[in-house]
């Protein structure tokens, strides 16, 4: 048996096996794959990526998903690394901290709520 140390391969007879570093992570998409994902809302947070928020069902949990999305090669919104993913169980939390930046926000007179919003 010969391991291919260049090509991060390990040969055995006929079969290859795939020998992958210790540091190595599989892409976000093939990690998280939701079994299912409901897009609640998303907006344009540049040019190239989209913020997308999402109600996702993976290995029967389900989750709030704030992530940030790129469009790929074929032209189709595809996850980056950069957002979180919250449980309902830390639901209320993450609210308080949203309030806590609102409030903050207003304070400093960087920001004020819509008025006629659709809350």
């Amino acid at each position: 048996m010969f391991a291919g140390i260049t090509t991060g391969f390990v040969f055995a007879s006929f079969i290859t096996t795939p020998v992958y570093p210790s540091c190595y992570t599989p892409r976000l998409a093939e990690a998280f794959m939701p079994d299912d994902r409901t897009v609640l809302h998303e907006f344009k947070r540049n040019a190239e990526e989209t913020l997308r928020i999402s109600l996702s069902t993976f290995k029967g949990r389900t989750y709030v998903d704030i992530r940030l999305f790129y469009q790929d090669d074929k032209g189709e919104l595809a996850p980056t690394k950069k957002g979180v993913t919250i449980t309902p169980e830390l639901w209320d939390e993450f609210r308080a901290g949203v309030a806590a930046a609102e409030d903050t926000l207003q304070q400093r007179n960087l920001w004020h709520p819509a008025s006629g919003g659709s809350h």
